[in-house]
């Protein structure tokens, strides 16, 4: 594109970052981030959100550009905290899942009902059922409203630990909150 004359700016940039972190280039991407720094264009809560989300299989990295991200005067939003905790819960990390989720409250992000779903599966892959099941209390108590995917995460780790009457239990709330 620049040999052809065209100039990019931080979206194409970004948008560049984000198919480099898809096919797994992440030192292309990198590089391509550093590039973007050098002509004076500057990344924004997208650009690193796409690097941590293009980084999580090397969580460690992801969560440097965390604080990058901070660093640059940059407050990360929901997404980008939900995105890294997801990956800590694919990981089985749930430490690492409840301390991105303090950090993130504290900096007065809160959670969405992905969030808390992301919590739920973390918490019932590592089959601690009755965690998730307060979660989903609390998260009628702050006024965020659990969807169908919450529920379904829930069904599903109660089917596969043979509490088919938790299962219904639940199908059955799922129903009367009309989803």
């Amino acid at each position: 594109m620049l040999s052809q004359g065209f100039q990019l700016n931080d979206i194409s940039y970004s948008v560049l970052l984000s198919s480099l972190c898809k096919m797994g280039r992440i030192g292309k991407a990198l590089s391509l981030l550093h590039e973007m720094e050098s002509i004076g264009l500057k990344p924004d809560l997208i650009t690193y959100s796409i690097l941590i989300h293009g980084l999580c299989k090397k969580l460690a990295e992801a969560r440097t550009w965390l604080d990058t991200i901070k660093a640059h005067g940059l407050v990360p939003n929901a997404a980008t905290y939900t995105t890294l905790m997801n990956a800590l819960c694919e990981e089985g990390n749930i430490c690492g899942m409840f301390e991105v989720l303090n950090e993130m409250e504290a900096g007065v992000v809160q959670p969405t009902n992905v969030t808390y779903t992301v919590i739920i599966k973390g918490l019932c892959k590592q089959k601690r059922l009755q965690e998730p099941l307060q979660l989903l209390k609390d998260m009628y108590d702050k006024g965020i409203s659990p969807d169908e995917i919450t529920y379904n995460t829930l069904i599903r780790y109660f089917c596969k630990a043979h509490d088919t009457r938790k299962a219904f239990q639940l199908h059955n709330e799922m129903l009367l909150h009309n989803l």
